[in-house]
């Protein structure tokens, strides 16, 4: 059984680091698609004919030739995994650590919840 209102507590107080992360993946977002430039897909193509090895490292392999093509390629190669991980690391570490850090997870643990 989950304390509800421990788990309010903590939603509310990660709310503010929630609309920072949507806010900067919104923005990239819309950087992105406002940069898709039919003509500029040979030159992206040229760049990793030249650089294989770097552009796939940062998941940036693909065709660019199409609008969905070009948001699948650079969109979601990178940033779109690495940033749900980095938000989710700082949530864990921010709603954890502050109750170890405390010394108050041995009442939660010591509690009967599940």
């Amino acid at each position: 059984m989950i304390a509800i209102p421990l788990f309010k507590r903590n939603m509310v107080s990660s709310i503010k680091l929630s609309i920072i992360f949507i806010a900067v993946l919104t923005m990239y977002t819309a950087v992105i698609i406002y940069m898709f430039d039919p003509e500029m897909a040979q030159m992206l193509n040229d760049y990793q004919e030249m650089m294989p090895g770097l552009m796939a490292a940062m998941g940036m392999s693909g065709d660019t030739g199409t609008l969905i093509a070009f948001i699948n390629t650079y969109l979601y190669g990178f940033i779109m995994l690495i940033f749900p991980m980095i938000f989710s690391i700082v949530l864990v570490n921010k709603i954890l650590m502050k109750y170890i850090d405390s010394g108050s997870m041995a009442n939660l643990l010591a509690s009967p919840n599940s």
